[in-house]
């Protein structure tokens, strides 16, 4: 399992991201999810924003399905038709409810969030 973890935490590391805390997380997906619930306009910066948000969650959902697929296991085990809004929701929930969580590692974050939500049985 703290393979798997790293395995997430090394692709976006490698993929030049930079390693945010759940303050920058909840911050960027809160506003993801009202601007697409109420179809507010957005800035180029608004933008820059939902797109980290749902770039994220995206990645890690495609990442846990491709690591189930080729190894057999993974840190949570989502419906097929999670999106990276539904995730989104879910991880903003999470992190509402546990401000205590916020100075961490919005990867960790968000799968404890997703493992949370959906746990392999």
């Amino acid at each position: 399992m703290k393979k798997t973890i790293l395995l997430v935490v090394a692709l976006f590391v490698s993929a030049g991201v930079q390693a945010a805390d759940g303050y920058k997380l909840l911050k960027q997906c809160d506003l993801a999810i009202r601007t697409m619930a109420l179809r507010l306009p957005t800035t180029k910066l608004d933008h820059g924003n939902i797109m980290h948000c749902y770039g994220k969650m995206q990645g890690i959902i495609a990442t846990t399905f491709q690591h189930r697929r080729r190894f057999g296991t993974a840190l949570f085990c989502p419906p097929g038709s999670l999106t990276a809004g539904g995730a989104a929701r879910i991880v903003v929930n999470y992190m509402k409810a546990r401000p205590s969580v916020l100075s961490g590692d919005e990867i960790k974050i968000s799968i404890s969030a997703l493992r949370q939500a959906y746990p392999c049985r």
